[in-house]
């Protein structure tokens, strides 16, 4: 994998009702996102982490 310096996202932390929906829903999205990047879904895992905060 190639990383680029300029702009990027850090960190975001999202306050949501359903984490399950949530992950889904993200998941799906990033899929498309790295699909179009050239990037595998192993990838994914390397980058983004999903916890719950109480």
């Amino acid at each position: 994998m190639e990383f680029h310096q300029g702009r990027l996202i850090d960190h975001v932390h999202l306050q949501v009702a359903d984490v399950a929906a949530s992950k889904r829903f993200y998941r799906a999205v990033l899929r498309s996102l790295f699909t179009r990047l050239g990037l595998h879904m192993s990838e994914l895992t390397k980058l983004v982490t999903f916890s719950t905060i109480k």
